[in-house]
């Protein structure tokens, strides 16, 4: 005699079937602070971070000079609107491995909480559902673009709800006349 049982709420299935279901990466520890999240696979590099200021899981990073960490790839730092080069973002840190060592995300959707994107945005609700975001202040992004004569206006993404943004890091960089 065959047992039959319901998988994840299918159909039911004798003992015998062989049930295929696709793999997914889970990320997160389950805690508030950085929830369990099927990856979605986007390219994230490790890097060593030039530490001006305490990195933070959501903050914009560019490319910068000097020393690297052995097992990194490249030296970032918080991404900035007052240089063509420092609003020039490769991604999104989405890991702070230590105060050296950090992961960035290059691409794809970055899932955080309403609390990590209010301390990127100055937005106590966190993300503000389908607005463009530009490169800030020190580490900071806005949904606003800069406007003051001599900012670098470089888009970085797109917000899809309060929590998930579609990241897309700047192709084109244009100074506030």
């Amino acid at each position: 005699m065959t047992q039959a049982s319901t998988i994840a709420g299918g159909r039911a299935t004798s003992a015998l079937s062989i049930v295929s279901a696709d793999q997914e990466t889970i990320v997160g520890d389950g805690t508030t602070e950085n929830p369990l999240r099927v990856a979605d696979g986007a390219q994230s590099i490790l890097c060593t971070y030039n530490a001006f200021q305490p990195a933070v899981v959501g903050m914009p990073v560019n490319v910068t000079t000097g020393a690297i960490t052995a097992g990194t790839v490249a030296r970032v730092s918080a991404a900035n609107k007052t240089t063509q080069t420092s609003a020039s973002a490769i991604g999104l840190i989405t890991e702070v491995v230590s105060s050296s060592i950090v992961r960035v995300q290059l691409s794809g959707l970055v899932t955080l909480t309403v609390a990590q994107w209010a301390a990127i945005t100055g937005n106590p609700a966190g993300l503000v559902q389908s607005e463009g975001y530009w490169v800030s202040v020190a580490g900071q992004m806005d949904d606003v673009p800069p406007a003051v004569p001599g900012d670098w206006i470089a888009q970085i993404g797109y917000a899809l709800t309060d929590t998930i943004f579609l990241l897309g890091t700047p192709s084109a960089i244009s100074v506030v006349p």
